[in-house]
């Protein structure tokens, strides 16, 4: 058999060729793309795709499955944007899973999780349902968000109690208050000393408060022993109580009403002068006549004190004096 001679330009264009079909196949090996395996394409659409780049891997359960391979903006649908992937696996993907976007690390690296659906099974070039989900950082800033809104209404509100204070604490109230602490310092002083006073007569008086306090217990124990004698001394007032409400008080009352309605009668007629006691009272003569009787009696004893031999005649030898 003859061989087959290859010129030299053959061998580096055969060469060449190999090398750039290798080179083909390792750029899309390193994207993720296995130009000898069979893969599947299918598509998600997004409004954010919140910094998800090619080559981003495409994982079921946390495993990897494939890889996005492109994205773009719909022509037909402005703002939305699709994205493409291959997944190499021959896992069976349903017509409805969802293709959402997550973290993949703390670093905040993308992935595309496919969360598996329960409806039949999704062919190549599918556009399945896509989904964002909140990363780390977004998931704390929505934490925090609330946070920092009520650190700064607490900061807005210490500020402002801060600029009251500065206003009501001026120099004239801090010495009020400086004022006041001493007086309550001088006032806290004196119940000491109160205290301090009231101790000294407790201990000097102990024995008289606990002779005081003897006789209210030995007081109480005599109420207590005699509880009988005390519900029979209330009974007792009761019933006089009622003997007394059973009395005819209502005809006693009227009579002493008349008694009184008569003696008031009698004090008009004495000062009305009618009667014997009434002319006493209200006519003056008997007065007047009384009292020149008795200015009459007086001239009389005088003029007997003063000649006696007027009115008296004695003589042992019968000689008559005028």
């Amino acid at each position: 058999m003859r061989k087959i001679k290859l010129s030299r330009e053959v061998k580096i264009s055969l060469i060449f060729i190999f090398a750039l079909l290798l080179f083909i196949w390792g750029i899309n090996y390193l994207k993720g793309s296995d130009l000898l395996q069979k893969t599947r394409k299918f598509y998600a659409d997004y409004e954010n795709v919140n910094g998800l780049m090619n080559a981003n891997p495409v994982l079921v359960s946390g495993f990897r499955v494939g890889l996005v391979t492109d994205m773009y903006f719909k022509k037909n649908d402005a703002g939305k944007i699709r994205v493409e992937f291959t997944i190499n696996s021959d896992i069976l993907i349903p017509k409805n899973s969802i293709a959402r976007i997550i973290d993949s690390d703390l670093l905040g690296s993308k992935a595309v999780e496919i969360v598996l659906g329960d409806q039949g099974e999704a062919v190549n070039k599918d556009v399945l349902l896509g989904e964002t989900q909140m990363g780390l950082m977004g998931s704390l800033s929505s934490q925090i968000e609330p946070i920092k809104t009520k650190a700064e209404s607490i900061l807005a509100s210490i500020d402002s109690i801060a600029l009251a204070m500065n206003v009501v604490l001026n120099k004239e109230t801090q010495n009020n208050l400086i004022k006041s602490f001493e007086e309550i310092q001088q006032t806290i002083s004196h119940l000491n000393n109160s205290l301090s006073v009231v101790d000294q007569v407790l201990a000097k008086d102990k024995n008289k408060l606990s002779d005081i306090i003897g006789n209210i217990e030995s007081i109480t124990t005599n109420l207590k022993k005699n509880n009988d004698k005390i519900s029979n001394a209330v009974n007792n007032f009761s019933n006089i109580s009622d003997t007394i409400a059973a009395a005819n008080l209502a005809q006693t009352i009227q009579e002493v009403s008349k008694t009184f309605g008569e003696l008031n009668q009698s004090l008009n007629k004495l000062n009305k002068g009618e009667g014997t006691a009434g002319q006493l009272l209200a006519n003056d003569s008997l007065y007047t006549n009384l009292q020149n009787a008795s200015k009459n009696l007086e001239l009389l004893l005088e003029d007997l004190k003063e000649n006696p031999n007027r009115y008296v005649n004695f003589s042992l030898f019968g000689r008559k004096n005028k």
